[in-house]
């Protein structure tokens, strides 16, 4: 599977071949089809927002979904889906006191999957973070479920890939006021 990798900031980000591990239970995998570029992607590239590398950067995506692992009820292989960053194991305190958001263990395991562990390695082994949780600038990703929504056909995977992050906060700029 190939990916853009960030290896070192202020660098060009190279297009190399990634092995890629099987979703483990609760995980999806997607083949992208539409990512978007965010500030935030740039803020890491350019050594603004100290982040793990090596890295597959971006949280705006749209895909399809190519496999599920065990325990995976909410997508099913085929479907069209849009993902999102703020993903939630469900599970931690603040999940189950209604701050999913603030998900203790998103937060705990940061660019790693929900488990501490890693779904993508160098040729020689390297363990390669996923920014948010995704990555998009690949081929394919593998994702909690959580992060996973699937979507009506008649959208258009450019449009859906906005949705992960820019119109969630943008909307949330105009919603939510202060006080």
């Amino acid at each position: 599977m190939k990916a853009a990798v960030l290896f070192e900031s202020n660098k060009p980000m190279p297009i190399v071949e990634l092995d890629q591990s099987e979703p483990k239970s609760g995980e999806v995998r997607v083949r992208m089809s539409a990512a978007g570029v965010c500030a935030s992607d740039y803020h890491v590239m350019t050594g603004h927002n100290p982040t793990p590398m090596p890295i597959v950067l971006g949280h705006e995506g749209a895909g399809v979904v190519e496999a599920v692992g065990p325990d995976v009820t909410s997508v099913k292989i085929g479907d069209r889906c849009v993902l999102s960053f703020v993903a939630n194991c469900g599970h931690c305190r603040s999940c189950r006191t209604g701050l999913s958001n603030l998900c203790d263990t998103n937060r705990e395991t940061g660019t790693r999957q929900y488990d501490g562990t890693f779904r993508l390695h160098t040729d020689d082994g390297t363990e390669v973070h996923q920014f948010a949780k995704l990555g998009v600038f690949a081929e394919s990703i593998i994702v909690p479920h959580q992060a996973c929504y699937p979507i009506p056909d008649d959208v258009p995977m450019e449009v859906a890939a906005l949705i992960g992050c820019s119109v969630t906060t943008g909307i949330g700029g105009v919603i939510n006021q202060p006080g």
